[in-house]
């Protein structure tokens, strides 16, 4: 093992001379504060490391050596498996202090970050984004101003689609996994534009063919509407009416819902809605969906080049920290917010600094998270960051 003592003007550069000393499977035995600044103490196991490093196959020999002494090597490996275990539980032990540490460090120094990277934490934000706007503030606003800038960061972030509250005109096809809401979502746009416009100029055109009973559920709709229907069945039958019904009024066109593992949108939907048909692919996304499915689905989907994206099920989200954070990652821009099931009252045109007053009204019904998670949250960032 070798060992090593640090002292720096803050914790920031004693961690960055111990990584580039030490390396990355450095551990930190101990820190305090000195005159000088900070002192940490730093050390690194070769042996462990060498020990835990995978080895080659044994031989044939040395395998019919081990049979001779099985009991003996029994209780090697045994040995050799908990020191490994202890030497993770060490390290995962050590790693939590040093994140603390880093975060209570941090807090001192710049405590109107701190309070941002508070506030955005219980947003749900993932930290490697919070992190990004909490370094645009500048240094040493007052109270004040570390209570709104953050927010006002954020939602200046969030690529939203240019447009009023009414509907467009062109042709959309709505594409997205299974139960996200694309079909309630094309009935309220449907009826929006009917209301806005007259049911003229408008097509529904079903391109369902899994989901049972979806031809007829959106023919009702055109006859509530009383705006013609069409059903097709690949590729061709889609092109041949859009070039009839096309180039003018509102065409929506519903699709299957496919699970993004599937590999059903490389084989059946990017045929149907090729590159340059002059159709408007738009990716429903359920806001209550975990951040892993939304991050999936928006991966999968974008061989199809969504325009935009539209976000439902506001109402059954418990944070939209997730869904802000895909906006955020991806650079889609949400067009529209679908915040319950009444055709057509509960959809609205996306606005940004809406979108972040609710995040931060469902933050609001949860208890602040407590120093622990908070410090590998925030605190881990910044470890990491060095």
């Amino acid at each position: 093992m070798k060992m090593q003592r640090y002292l720096a003007p803050d914790m920031r550069q004693a961690l960055l001379r111990v990584r580039n000393t030490l390396g990355p499977h450095a551990v930190i035995l101990s820190s305090r504060r000195v005159p000088q600044g900070v002192e940490v103490t730093a050390a690194v196991d070769f042996e462990a490391e060498e020990s835990l490093a995978p080895t080659a196959a044994p031989s044939a020999a040395a395998q019919a050596a081990v049979s001779a002494d099985e009991p003996a090597f029994a209780d090697f490996v045994e040995e050799h498996g908990d020191l490994g275990l202890e030497v993770r539980r060490l390290r995962e032990l050590l790693e939590t202090q040093l994140a603390a540490l880093a975060w209570n460090d941090f807090t001192r120094r710049e405590p109107h970050k701190a309070r941002a990277l508070e506030e955005l934490a219980r947003l749900g934000i993932a930290r490697d984004l919070a992190l990004g706007i909490v370094e645009q503030l500048p240094a040493g606003p007052d109270a004040a101003q570390s209570n709104r800038l953050p927010l006002a960061l954020l939602a200046r972030s969030v690529p939203t689609a240019p447009g009023d509250g009414t509907v467009p005109p062109g042709t959309l096809a709505l594409v997205g996994p299974n139960g996200a809401g694309k079909t309630t979502t094309l009935a309220k746009l449907a009826t929006r534009w009917a209301l806005e416009r007259g049911p003229r100029e408008l097509t529904l055109v079903s391109a369902d063919g899994d989901r049972l009973g979806s031809h007829e559920q959106l023919r009702t709709l055109g006859r509530l509407l009383g705006a013609p229907t069409h059903a097709v069945d690949g590729p061709d039958a889609l092109q041949r009416l859009l070039r009839r019904v096309g180039g003018h009024g509102l065409v929506l066109v519903d699709t299957a819902g496919i699970a993004p593992r599937s590999d059903r949108i490389d084989a059946e939907l990017l045929p149907l809605l090729p590159h340059g048909a002059g159709i408007e692919v738009v990716l429903v996304m359920s806001a209550s969906a975990q951040a892993e499915t939304l991050e999936r689905a928006l991966q999968r989907y974008r061989v199809l080049a969504p325009a935009y994206c539209v976000l439902t099920r506001l109402d059954e989200a418990a944070s939209l920290g997730p869904a802000l954070s895909m906006l955020l990652r991806s650079r889609l821009p949400v067009a529209w917010l679908c915040h319950g099931p009444r055709i057509p009252d509960d959809i609205e045109r996306a606005r940004a600094h809406q979108m972040v007053a609710r995040a931060v009204k469902l933050a609001a019904t949860f208890a602040p998270p407590d120093a622990g998670p908070l410090a590998r949250h925030s605190g881990g960032v910044r470890h990491a960051a060095v």
